[in-house]
């Protein structure tokens, strides 16, 4: 029997799957694709990821995985360049792969491109939520809605839609009426070496826009003077908000701006934290508690994915920033119960999200999407 052909369109995944120290592109979806790809080579599958043209050789092999280039992600002409170099070089990426089943991760209009085409090759795509937005906001994205549109369009041909959360399956259910299965994802554990630090750090990561609420971590790192905060990120795109914020941290004497950090280093600061925060509204399933958790690490939130965190003690839920802020002093003065959450926090990574684990389920299922069911 051959092997599975599995072609994973992750346009901003190169720097990830080679392992770059800085990446060009920060996100939850670029770290989940390419350790599904490295993943499924494991497994035996044929794996291509179809990414943006940076200059780097055509059909590259990185860690098992064919790496075919795209377009160079400011090429073409505006008005036009959706059409051409974006469709027209996608289809070409796709046909090259030959696959027998297309995974895409993400709304947008990359979403209805690739359902496009791969019905065209008359072959199945595979869908993928990444976020709790994917069942509300990016329905109607983009100027005249033309990007939810184009989501719309894509994940309505979708063989199969995966969703992370049982929140995700069932918000999804209630906006368009479209049914999907639940498949954890996976990330490789951040391959520090520092130990804890002496003193109680609480570490921050993530782009910084209006919903991921920074100025919440400000405001506790203003209040508890004796505790060092580290932020890692940058904005996607600059902005007055954005600014403004990394201004004012940087003015604040226990607060240490990180901005894009390379990968050795924010792996030493999730050894090094006592705890990570998350200030958002609004995620999926946060790639960063995957990694905070895969080195034993709790984390203190305000977003909780289908209340995993508050059901298995792998750190706590705030509901407001009084909240968070009163959580934060009591945890970081209590190492017993940080141990305690801790020690919940290995162990339910490696019974859920471990690599092997989760692409074993990806593959399995693939096997059954790829035929005509």
């Amino acid at each position: 029997m051959s092997s599975l052909k599995v072609c994973i369109i992750g346009l901003k995944c190169h720097d990830h799957l080679r392992g770059a120290e800085v990446p060009r592109y920060l996100g939850g979806i670029e770290t989940q694709l390419a350790t599904l790809a490295k993943g499924l080579a494991l497994e035996g599958c044929e794996v291509s990821l179809i990414t943006y043209d940076h200059g780097q050789p055509d059909d590259e092999i990185i860690e098992g995985v064919r790496v075919i280039k795209c377009y160079p992600p400011e090429s073409g002409i505006r008005g036009i360049r959706t059409l051409h170099p974006r469709t027209t070089g996608l289809f070409r990426a796709m046909q090259s792969a030959g696959a027998d089943v297309y995974l895409q991760m993400g709304a947008g209009m990359e979403t209805g491109q690739t359902a496009m085409i791969a019905r065209i090759l008359q072959r199945p795509m595979i869908f993928c939520l990444a976020s709790d937005a994917n069942f509300g906001a990016h329905l109607s994205a983009g100027r005249w809605g033309i990007e939810g549109k184009a989501y719309r369009f894509g994940i309505a041909r979708a063989r199969r839609i995966v969703a992370q959360t049982g929140v995700q399956r069932d918000g999804l259910r209630r906006a368009t009426g479209l049914d999907s299965i639940i498949i954890p994802m996976a990330v490789i554990p951040p391959a520090g070496c520092a130990g804890p630090a002496e003193s109680p750090r609480v570490l921050w990561v993530g782009r910084i826009t209006p919903g991921k609420r920074l100025e919440w971590l400000l405001e506790s790192a203003a209040r508890l003077p004796n505790v060092t905060f580290d932020i890692v990120g940058t904005p996607n795109r600059d902005s007055e908000h954005a600014t403004r914020l990394m201004e004012q941290a940087r003015q604040m004497q226990n607060v240490v701006v990180h901005g894009r950090a390379p990968a050795s280093e924010l792996a030493n600061l999730y050894r090094r934290a006592s705890l990570l925060a998350c200030t958002s509204e609004l995620e999926g399933f946060p790639t960063t508690f995957l990694e905070a958790w895969s080195v034993g690490l709790p984390v203190l939130t305000t977003f909780d994915p289908d209340g995993v965190v508050a059901a298995n003690g792998l750190g706590q839920v705030a509901v407001d920033l009084e909240d968070f802020i009163g959580r934060l002093d009591v945890l970081l003065g209590n190492g017993a119960v940080r141990k305690q959450l801790a020690g919940a926090a290995a162990d339910y990574f490696e019974s859920n999200h471990s690599v092997a684990g989760v692409c074993r389920q990806f593959h399995q299922n693939l096997i059954r999407w790829a035929s005509k069911e």
